[in-house]
């Protein structure tokens, strides 16, 4: 295990390294887009002193088989995106059931995260696994290596660990190609 995690921070070390020459690689580019996502609550009581939580917030809209889900989103949009300031996005299909309260990641604009930046998403201050900060807020494990068919590239797979969960950072994977150290893929759950 030591000697994956001295790998892992190996690998990530050089990431951070060339993180502002990868970043700029990335000036122009359009995608699809597909969001699912839901809000639900988890193990509340029918009652609070007393009262039914439905009385104590009617905004949260429960139904009256007390589904925990409070709100839930399906978005399919296309995106085309020019740095520093140019951001389109198409939207395609949409489908939302309850209210979401303003937090959410609904559109592909709502979550815009670059984790090329120091702060992947600025209105949270979420630090970015490969900020100049990283080593500070995160520990590193190589996990896996693979060869991806379509490029011919080695990935390598980071499990990117939070040191302290009361930060706003993030917990998952990071894939990183071999030689460039560019970023290939996220697979992250937000944390703090």
């Amino acid at each position: 295990i030591d000697n994956s995690r001295d790998l892992g921070k190996q690998i990530i070390k050089k990431v951070i390294h060339k993180r502002k020459q990868n970043a700029n690689l990335i000036e122009k580019y359009t995608a699809s887009f597909y969001s699912n996502g839901s809000m639900e609550i988890l193990n509340f009581p029918k009652k609070i002193i007393g009262y039914d939580i439905q009385q104590l917030d009617p905004n949260l809209k429960l139904d009256s088989l007390r589904n925990k889900y409070v709100y839930k989103s399906e978005l399919i949009s296309k995106v085309e995106v020019e740095k520093p300031h140019h951001f389109k996005e198409i939207i395609n299909a949409h489908k939302t059931k309850g209210e979401h309260r303003g937090s959410n990641f609904q559109t592909a604009f709502d979550s815009n995260f670059d984790f090329y930046e120091n702060e992947s998403y600025r209105n949270w201050k979420l630090i970015s696994p490969i900020s100049n900060s990283a080593l500070a807020y995160y520990k590193y494990q190589l996990v896996d290596e693979f060869v991806d068919t379509k490029s011919n590239k080695k990935i390598y797979k980071i499990k990117v660990s939070a040191l302290r969960n009361v930060d706003p950072v993030v917990d998952g994977f990071l894939y990183v190609c071999d030689e460039s150290f560019q970023i290939y893929a996220v697979d992250f759950i937000i944390k703090g």
